[in-house]
């Protein structure tokens, strides 16, 4: 069952509709994945449709997850992972080999960038201002309200604050049961074969279920 589930979202992968404008003659459009769920999460598809979430949903500009009071999710993008907390949302505005460009309307996010295949800018708009990821690393961060603050917590790696943020709002990096849960999410693959594999959304949990050939037409299958 988990192989037919990769390869029906392959199918669906290269089957997103084309049109879609970039940015700059360069950027090339990425694609990823939803990697697990625990507890009710909704999918918000490019259509601009909500509804229930399912692992292995495709994730690229336009899509978008949002998280029950008890539940987690994450997903899987080349380069980086993005974990929901509870009552968390995402959107992704963008998502190109140019630019990661989130927004986090409420909740908690941690990321993690390997800096294999990753945009070479990553953005997350909160309601009072913006965070940009310099450096692979974990991230925790949290949007703020009208009632609290944003939170950034840096444990590796190197973030800018602005539109209203200053360094003020990056705090120590204090563990706890999210980030000890998402920070211990990890692949499998090997740092050369994450290297290979990059842009190909799905590729870490294919690698452990067969082998890799080169198709002279598709590339990597």
């Amino acid at each position: 069952m988990k192989r037919l589930e990769l390869f029906f979202v392959s199918i669906v992968l290269l089957a997103l509709p084309a049109g879609t404008s970039w940015a700059t003659d360069t950027a090339m459009p990425l694609y990823g994945r939803v990697g697990a769920l625990a507890g009710a999460a909704q999918y918000h598809s490019t259509a601009g449709e909500w509804s229930d979430a399912l692992v292995n949903e495709p994730v690229t500009a336009g899509t978008g997850l949002r998280t029950a009071q008890s539940a987690e999710a994450e997903l899987r993008i080349p380069g980086a992972r993005l974990a929901l907390a509870p009552s968390s949302e995402l959107r992704i505005l963008r998502l190109d080999n140019e630019t990661l460009q989130i927004t986090m309307p409420d909740g908690r996010v941690g990321i993690h960038l390997d800096g294999g295949g990753a945009a070479k800018t990553i953005e997350i708009d909160l309601p009072y201002g913006g965070v940009w990821l310099d450096a692979p690393g974990d991230y925790d961060i949290a949007a703020g309200d009208a009632h609290a603050p944003a939170v950034v917590q840096v444990f590796a790696g190197k973030a800018r604050l602005g539109g209203g943020l200053d360094d003020r709002y990056i705090a120590a990096a204090e563990p706890d049961w999210f980030s000890d849960w998402w920070r211990s999410q990890g692949d499998n693959a090997a740092p050369a074969q994450r290297r290979q594999l990059a842009g190909i959304a799905g590729a870490a949990a294919l690698d452990a279920d067969g082998r890799w050939e080169t198709d002279p037409q598709l590339g990597k299958v």
